[in-house]
């Protein structure tokens, strides 16, 4: 079994601010950045979750949607997102292919074959729109395991917040836009007696 993160490992730049702002009007658009910004300084001072920054704007930029404007968004502007090299040399159509990723799943559903289990980031929308599941770091592990999967023969990631992940993999691969790097186990070990 391979298990993928997405945004920037699948992808050239972090998807989440263009899905945000995807579709409005320039002043809109301005405002979408100005407040994204904001929210991820106060993420960097540790005075604010991620979580609560996309709860925050998920809120803001979607209050007027039902269910249906909502997967119509996601479908719309995943086919605006744009992958590297790995995700073109992937043959998608293989058996056991795994994408773990903070990104909505109703994003990243239409980027990949029906085999391919698509675990990511969930919300509920009624009176209010909430966050039902937020597939990063510890909360990607735990829903890997709610699958069944204890373990995994590679894992293909950016970010150290993965390293729940690579506790689980047999071997990590670090990808860099169209580059990747098999990791040594002393690196891995490194990382994770750090944290």
């Amino acid at each position: 079994m391979i298990v993928f993160d997405f945004d920037k490992t699948l992808t050239y730049r972090d998807t989440t601010l263009p899905f945000l702002a995807f579709g409005l009007s320039p002043i809109k658009s301005i405002q979408c950045h100005l407040r994204y910004y904001f929210l991820a300084l106060l993420v960097k001072s540790k005075c604010y979750s991620v979580l609560s920054l996309k709860q925050t704007m998920i809120n803001w930029r979607f209050r007027s949607y039902d269910i249906q404007a909502w997967k119509l968004h996601c479908k719309d502007f995943s086919v605006t997102i744009k992958t590297n090299a790995l995700y073109r040399q992937t043959n998608w159509k293989d058996a056991n292919l795994v994408i773990a990723s903070a990104s909505f799943k109703e994003v990243l559903i239409h980027l990949f074959p029906s085999n391919v289990m698509v675990i990511g980031s969930e919300l509920a929308i009624g009176k209010q729109i909430n966050i039902t599941k937020h597939a990063m770091g510890e909360q990607k592990a735990i829903l890997l395991m709610d699958q069944g999967i204890e373990s995994f023969n590679r894992l293909y990631t950016d970010s150290l917040a993965d390293l729940p992940l690579m506790k689980m993999a047999k071997e990590v691969v670090w990808v860099r836009g169209d580059h990747q790097k098999l990791l040594t186990g002393a690196t891995i070990n490194k990382w994770l007696n750090n944290n």
